[in-house]
């Protein structure tokens, strides 16, 4: 997405200061405004959105120091390099790989829950036109979920065979 004037400012004022902020960056559900890797350092610039979304952001810095990042908000009005370095000040030093590694570990996480929860809606849906079908053609179902080795299965796709066996049984 494209910066905010508010954010555009900060990161005039953070390339003042020569430190190695990324901006927009990935780290697991949510994207950062910026991120400091030598310090393991989530810097969040607050508009008038975040003033209604308290409750949001919360969650948001909650995730992000569990996940061992240290989350500094400045809001839009107080924007400056003096602002920027005072919130800097009280941070301790991190190795950048060891940021690296936190942001990899939280996308990591993430994405495998988001796979799991595609499996899952996948799944559940199959089981939906299976039940469709077992209550539409009862005698058909019962067919198809008898044991291997019986003719009438030859007849349908393996797959939704092993699928029909594995609802039928279940």
């Amino acid at each position: 997405r494209h910066p905010t004037v508010a954010e555009w400012r900060a990161w005039k004022s953070l390339k003042a200061l020569r430190l190695p902020f990324r901006q927009q960056v990935p780290v697991g559900p949510y994207i950062v405004d910026f991120l400091l890797t030598t310090r393991c350092l989530v810097l969040e610039i607050d508009g008038e959105s975040h003033k209604r979304s308290k409750r949001y952001d919360a969650v948001r810095d909650r995730y992000f120091r569990s996940n061992g990042f240290h989350v500094v908000r400045i809001p839009n009005d107080l924007i400056s390099v003096d602002a920027l370095r005072q919130a800097l000040d009280g941070i301790a030093p991190c190795h950048e790989r060891h940021t690296k590694a936190m942001v990899t570990r939280a996308n990591e996480a993430y994405y495998k829950r988001v796979v799991i929860e595609a499996k899952d809606q996948q799944r559940a849906a199959a089981l939906q036109r299976v039940l469709r079908f077992k209550q539409r053609n009862p005698t058909a179902f019962h067919r198809l979920c008898q044991p291997a080795g019986v003719q009438d299965r030859v007849s349908v796709e393996p797959t939704r065979a092993a699928t029909l066996r594995e609802i039928g049984t279940a």
